[in-house]
């Protein structure tokens, strides 16, 4: 069976210029090919037709007899694909970038460490957006270090202890809107973003992935916050668990929130990271809605004659279903990372 087939291969751009015309080509086990030819005359773009960056519509291109069309995953995981450009993720350490690449491919904790730790000897080499989570933390210690009772003594308003009791998760949620990292990490793949392309990984499996590294913040923020608040205002079973319910809807939401903004208004064309963390568009709005969502609903729930019971249930069981369609939207939608 041959290595490589190209077959009838033609890739046209945009404004009808034509890379690449009827190419077909078979590599055959212990062939060695190189392409040569000047700018423009289609190299480029064939091969990265080849590693499944490039998308194509006329001919096929198959890697040891499976297609890269319709079964891109699995050549992925056969053949390798090194441009000339050394490019990296720079935002990760070296011991973090093997064990991403590990993880790309499935290899076992014992397996990498045995790798990491043989190469690593033979060439002798042996994270701003955590700030809501803690502000989260830091609002929900104080209020559970004063309780109600004292903070309606300092502000010598009696009613200040009823607010506060039906406010508080709200205030804590506000912050927590504020832990968005999936409103950059598409964004940040930047220059990188043909390592994503060529990887064995299919498009869930990276949207997932944005979301849970983003978990990993707010949902142990969002816990510590809520049994904070439980123990300093008192709110009863039922009312505490509606502060885990609101906060974790929260946590959720502005994870899932985040990734959509990003997906939909990508930015790969950026000289430095602060550029797409803190001063782009996704950044904007991935972060302050949610926030303001809770300031906003923390003013209502402290006035309003219903149960905060009632209406946080009802706040974090629409939070929870709206992240549920916007995360099946994302999945149908994106089949492959925006370029």
């Amino acid at each position: 069976m041959s290595i490589l087939e190209i077959n009838h291969f033609s890739k046209t751009y945009k404004g009808a210029k034509k890379a690449v015309d009827n190419l077909t080509l078979t590599v055959e086990p212990g062939d060695i090919y190189a392409f040569i030819g000047h700018n423009g005359a289609g190299k480029s773009t064939t091969m990265r037709a080849i590693a499944g960056i490039l998308d194509f519509e006329e001919g096929d291109i198959r890697i040891d007899g499976m297609s890269i069309k319709s079964q891109p995953l699995e050549c992925k995981s056969i053949f390798a694909y090194i441009p000339d450009n050394p490019d990296l993720y720079e935002h990760l350490t070296g011991i973090g970038y093997l064990n991403f690449i590990a993880d790309i491919f499935g290899l076992s904790a014992k397996s990498r460490e045995q790798d990491i730790r043989k190469y690593g000897d033979e060439f002798e080499i042996t994270a701003n957006t955590v700030t809501g989570v803690m502000m989260a933390i830091l609002l929900s210690g104080g209020l559970m270090l004063l309780g109600p009772d004292k903070l309606a003594e300092i502000l010598k308003e009696p009613a200040a202890a009823k607010y506060m009791l039906q406010a508080s998760p709200y205030a804590a949620a506000a912050f927590l809107g504020m832990c968005c990292t999936t409103m950059a990490s598409v964004s940040l793949e930047g220059k990188s973003l043909w390592i994503l392309q060529s990887m064995p990984v299919n498009m869930k499996d990276i949207m997932n992935s944005k979301i849970l590294v983003n978990l990993t913040a707010t949902v142990p923020g969002a816990l510590i916050s809520a049994t904070m608040l439980v123990i300093g205002m008192k709110p009863g079973l039922a009312g505490g668990v509606v502060y885990y319910l609101l906060l974790l809807a929260f946590g959720v939401g502005t994870a899932v929130w985040g990734l959509l903004i990003n997906l939909m208004i990508p930015n790969y064309e950026w000289e430095s990271e602060t550029q797409v963390v803190k001063q782009s568009l996704p950044a904007f709005l991935g972060m302050f809605p949610l926030m303001l969502l809770g300031v906003l609903l923390g003013a209502v729930a402290a006035v309003l004659p219903v149960d905060y019971r009632l209406t946080g249930l009802g706040v974090s069981l629409l939070l929870f279903g709206g992240s549920y369609i916007l995360y099946l939207y994302m999945m149908k939608k994106y089949k492959k990372m925006p370029v």
